[in-house]
């Protein structure tokens, strides 16, 4: 579970809870011990993620960037994420939205290694003891509930997303894309 969960942190791009679920319906007596598990998994593919992020922006991403002209721009983005770090992290981090963005984007923009380490911790800790908790109330039936609820939590994704893209590039968003 803890290899599991590095590499669905940093390069598996299925969402954890297809191996997760059914672990935890088989193993019920060892929910707690399953969760942190996978939490301290996570954290580690985390810091992973965040350090490859990290690495290939400085070594390929801003030369690329300054010569596409978008150089400038990327300082607006950067300071955006910076402003809203901690919760564009955290709901990347609890919602259905591949966590290797999170992990990637935080070291890519250089977001503070203390919010990014405290939004990740925090968000994976409430996603996945929520899982726990949820077949620990509904048993078997978690899946029927998962799948009931599922169309529902996209479109809430989606929202959020948006709202999301909307606070990080806001009104003057076409100045990160092009230069004046």
């Amino acid at each position: 579970m803890f290899i599991l969960a590095v590499l669905e942190t940093t390069i598996l791009p299925i969402p954890f809870e297809l191996m997760l679920i059914p672990l935890l319906l088989r193993r019920r007596g060892l929910i707690l011990p399953i969760i942190l598990t996978a939490l301290a998994g996570c954290m580690l593919g985390s810091l992973i993620g965040y350090s490859i992020g990290m690495f290939a922006f400085q070594s390929f991403g801003q030369p690329l960037l300054d010569w596409l002209g978008a150089g400038d721009g990327v300082s607006v983005f950067k300071q955006r994420l910076e402003d809203n770090a901690f919760w564009t992290i955290f709901l990347v981090g609890f919602t259905p939205v591949p966590v290797q963005v999170a992990t990637l984007g935080g070291g890519f923009m250089e977001v503070s290694l203390a919010k990014f380490f405290f939004a990740m911790l925090i968000a994976r800790s409430l996603r996945f003891a929520g899982l726990g908790l949820m077949v620990y109330v509904f048993g078997d039936n978690v899946v029927s509930v998962l799948q009931q609820y599922r169309s529902r939590a996209l479109i809430g994704c989606l929202i959020l997303l948006c709202i999301i893209i909307f606070l990080l590039v806001g009104p003057e968003g076409s100045q990160i894309v092009r230069q004046p």
